[in-house]
């Protein structure tokens, strides 16, 4: 596509007879009629009535029109300058000066974030259409359906399409420039899953997406016309296209579901013989969702103006995203991406029209506007933008990028390569095309929505957990791309397993452990052929108090000899909790000869005894045997005894172990 001012042939016509219909604008009346006129030509010449005379006149008509046309503005500028039709706000032109006929404002078309604001200049134009300069001091601006204006700079809160016009007061009359601002509202984003790291959530995208370039000042009122020059922009698109991608769920693991078709961009355009024009493709879901998969799209194109059987000649190719052809007449140009289980095509509409030499100069740029005007892609995909020029009027002036300077806000995570952005952090974007023309700069903007990229990372929160044993240990699985946006919870898609398992069940995104000790939990996504992990480390502690054991079980000890005990605690499912002797209550059974000083049990007399120890209301037992101990001493019974000579005296041995006296004879 050639610069406009370096090649004044070119222009596009929307007909297969060879003729372009000069764009209609309220404002050459004039013009369109001479140009009518002066692109007329004899008919036939079976058709003709007329002598030679009348075809002389015919054939002047045009050239007299013409010369009219070009002198119109000298023959009637000092007549209908005046002072008080002089300058806006009645400064006092001299009556040769030009007078302000039309007000331009930049940029045409913009978006916003609701509560954001667009700044605006105004250019002035005379009816010749040459430049007055910048009026954007002497204007006034206002916005409907709502909003306000503070000097040039606008803003509004609510979603949808406002027209911000501006106005210079010459006194007796106004002069009026309209623009069409795009007012976004993302809805508030659901309540953010404690993740633990990264962002709390991504934003979901808001609805309204602008439509295509907006026709020049007073063309709102009917169908922009095919440009003069370079592609056409894409046809305005419905009132409300939802553009908001679904909030970064577990859905976009994949491809949002279900998906409607393909779209390509633009939808119809006008190329000249020869020239080429770059397409972008979206993904549509059936929510409305849009997601640019240019990147990822085979581009096509087929000649189908021909109504023949034979078969047609083949006409035009694709590089990449960009088509041209050279053969006059609709082309289809066709995308198909390529889904693995399933494929998705859409199609656009390109008319190859001729080259041919427009009459006058053309207009000066007067304002940009940037292609996509909106564009959703995963974090680090880059957009190649395109910007496309058009005079006051509305005429496609053609493509500009090469003299735009593009740049992004905000800029921290994005980075610009001539006219390709890319960024790699999740979140909403205004991308601006600046041309620099010396004197003034002309903008325009778009929207790049950068969503969160291919699953990567998976993280399980808690990343630890402490739990007793028989108790459920909840996990949650967050998803983030490979440059930490996150995508959302994917506990719902992730498969949870634990190691060592043999004590362990799991329900949905829950374990359970019943054996004391640490584990492994993994949770695992599943993205097409690949896997993508996460762990958590969750150590289980035994429970409550549950049993209670003494040790020793069984013990036999001497009489007047103490017996130590151990209470040993287990939980339900007997985890060792351990020693609790010092918290216990110790009895034993029968009490008579037994004492008691905290773990020691001492007994005198030889029997068999229970041994109890209480712990909160646990108790465990023990049998305890007292026997007899070695031989101390001897004794005789009676040990002193009188009787008379000769009478016999009977006696009883009695051994003694010093502690117990059990009779021995």
């Amino acid at each position: 596509m050639s610069h406009p001012h370096e090649n004044p042939d070119t222009d596009l016509e929307t007909s297969q007879s060879g003729k372009a219909p000069e764009p209609h604008t309220p404002d050459a009346p004039v013009q369109q009629q001479a140009n009518n006129s002066s692109s007329s030509r004899p008919g036939p010449s079976h058709r003709r009535t007329a002598g030679p005379g009348v075809g002389m006149r015919l054939r002047l008509l045009p050239l007299a029109l013409t010369t009219l046309l070009a002198f119109s503005p000298v023959l009637t500028g000092p007549a209908a300058a005046s002072p008080a039709a002089g300058a806006p706000g009645g400064s006092g032109r001299s009556a040769g000066s030009p007078q302000l006929h039309r007000l331009v404002l930049s940029p045409a078309q913009a978006s916003i974030r609701a509560g954001a604001s667009q700044a605006y200049t105004a250019t002035g134009y005379d009816a010749a259409g040459r430049s007055l300069g910048d009026l954007t001091d002497r204007t006034s601006f206002s916005i409907r359906p709502d909003g306000s204006c503070a000097a040039a700079s606008c803003t509004a809160t609510s979603r949808g399409r406002h027209t911000v016009t501006g106005t210079v007061d010459l006194g007796h009359r106004g002069i009026s420039g309209t623009a069409d601002l795009e007012v976004l509202v993302p809805p508030a984003p659901a309540d953010p899953a404690p993740a633990p790291a990264g962002p709390s959530g991504a934003p979901v995208g808001p609805s309204g997406a602008p439509a295509g370039p907006v026709p020049g000042p007073g063309a709102s009122a009917r169908r922009a016309v095919a440009p003069r020059r370079g592609p056409v922009a894409p046809p305005r698109g419905p009132a409300e296209r939802s553009r908001a991608p679904v909030a970064p769920t577990r859905r976009q693991v994949g491809w949002p579901q279900p998906l409607t078709g393909l779209e390509l961009l633009p939808g119809r355009a006008f190329i000249p013989s020869g020239g080429s024009l770059h397409y972008f493709a979206r993904l549509v879901a059936a929510d409305g969702t849009r997601q640019d998969v240019t990147g990822r799209t085979a581009f096509s194109i087929r000649f189908t103006a021909a109504k023949t059987s034979r078969r047609i000649r083949p006409d035009g190719s694709c590089a990449g995203a960009v088509c041209t052809a050279t053969k006059l007449g609709r082309h289809t140009v066709t995308g198909t991406l390529d889904l693995g289980d399933r494929t998705l095509s859409g199609t656009a509409a390109l008319q190859v029209v001729p080259r041919f030499r427009r009459t006058g100069r053309p207009q000066p740029l007067a304002r940009l506007v940037l292609f996509p005007t909106e564009a959703t892609v995963p974090a680090g995909e880059p957009v190649l933008f395109r910007a496309e020029g058009y005079d006051a009027a509305g005429h496609d002036l053609g493509d500009f990028t090469a003299d735009t300077v593009f740049s992004v806000t905000p800029s921290d995570s994005c980075t610009i390569t001539a006219a390709q952005v890319s960024c790699t952090t999740a979140g909403w974007y205004t991308v601006t095309g600046t041309v620099d023309l010396g004197d003034r700069t002309v903008s325009g903007t778009a929207i790049l929505h950068v969503v969160p990229g291919p699953l990567v990372t998976l993280t399980l929160d808690p990343p630890t957990a402490r739990v007793p044993a028989g108790r459920p240990q909840g996990y949650r699985a967050f998803g983030y791309d490979p440059y930490g946006n996150l995508i959302g919870e994917l506990s719902a898609d992730a498969t949870f397993t634990v190691n060592p398992p043999g004590s362990c069940t799991i329900t949905a995104a829950q374990v359970t452990c019943t054996r004391a000790g640490a584990y492994k939990v993994t949770g695992t996504v599943h993205v097409g052929d690949r896997a993508v992990s996460g762990t958590a480390v969750l150590e289980v502690v035994p429970g409550p108090l549950a049993h209670l054991r003494l040790h020793p079980i069984d013990a036999t000890v001497e009489a007047g000899r103490h017996q130590d005990y151990q209470a040993f605690g287990y939980d339900a499912y007997w985890n060792f909790i351990g020693e609790l002797g010092a918290d216990a209550t110790f009895t034993v059974n029968p009490p008579g000869s037994c004492t008691i000083t905290a773990a020691q049990v001492t007994c005198t007399m030889a029997r068999l005894y229970r041994v109890t120890a209480i712990i909160d209301g646990i108790s465990g037992t023990a049998s305890l045997h007292v026997v007899t101990g070695p031989l101390d001493h001897l004794a005789l019974d009676p040990s002193d005894v009188t009787v008379e000579a000769g009478q016999p005296q009977d006696y009883r041995v009695v051994a003694s172990t010093g502690t117990t006296t059990p009779a021995v004879s």
